[in-house]
């Protein structure tokens, strides 16, 4: 009675892998980790389809968009130092006088050019904090066709965090100005922060946040 073989086919999957491999450092990745690839440029982890987890790209820059949109505002609204007194309110912005009268709650904003040179110097900072966050915005959008842009992106947010902070330092040393007559980090009576400060504070800690989801890395990458 004849004996039927059957051939069982040998699969080299040692061979199989070190083919996988080598077609993926074809496509400029290098290594494996579990079922994503490692970018040999950027060193984070990507999908399959080069941007990685899109929605949290998408995140980022809603919240980037946010802090930029605080940061307009705060330079805006003319209530950086606001005065009270028996005769009114008093709003000090970077370009705006706002005076209230208690009487007839009247106000009227007229253009300074009292500004100091420590409020100038953060006015700047500021300003080029903006540029910066909406240049990362336009990146991070481009990430998700073009995954390597999104190292210049985090370093566009991380120069954006030093901009903001730059202004938040310096600006206080403006209080010893003719306009305020107080001394540098320290406001008289009667003085306190206005809104807008305080808006821009909300900004900058944003942008803090921002920069942490745009790069997944923690602040001591940079």
């Amino acid at each position: 009675m004849a004996k039927l073989l059957y051939h069982v086919p040998s699969f080299d999957i040692e061979g199989t892998i070190h083919g996988a491999i080598y077609s993926l450092k074809k496509l400029g990745r290098n290594e494996i980790c579990g079922n994503k690839l490692l970018h040999p440029k950027i060193g984070c982890e990507v999908d399959y389809d080069g941007c990685e987890m899109k929605h949290l790209a998408v995140l980022s820059g809603v919240v980037f968009l946010l802090a930029d949109t605080f940061a307009i505002t705060s330079i805006l609204i003319p209530n950086w130092i606001k005065m009270h007194s028996s005769e009114g309110e008093t709003r000090i912005g970077f370009f705006y006088i706002c005076i209230r009268n208690t009487m007839n709650y009247e106000e009227q904003c007229f253009l300074h050019s009292l500004l100091c040179q420590a409020w100038a110097v953060a006015l700047l900072a500021i300003i080029f904090g903006i540029i910066l966050i909406t240049l990362t915005i336009g990146l991070i959008i481009a990430s998700c066709f073009k995954y390597e842009v999104i190292n210049t992106a985090r370093w566009f947010g991380f120069s954006a965090t030093v901009c903001f902070s730059i202004a938040a330092v310096v600006f206080p040393l403006g209080f010893d100005m003719e306009l305020i007559g107080g001394r540098a980090y320290q406001l008289p009576k009667n003085y306190s922060a206005g809104i807008s400060y305080i808006i821009f504070i909300f900004a900058q800690w944003i942008t803090v946040i921002s920069e942490l989801l745009a790069g997944k890395v923690c602040l001591s990458n940079y």
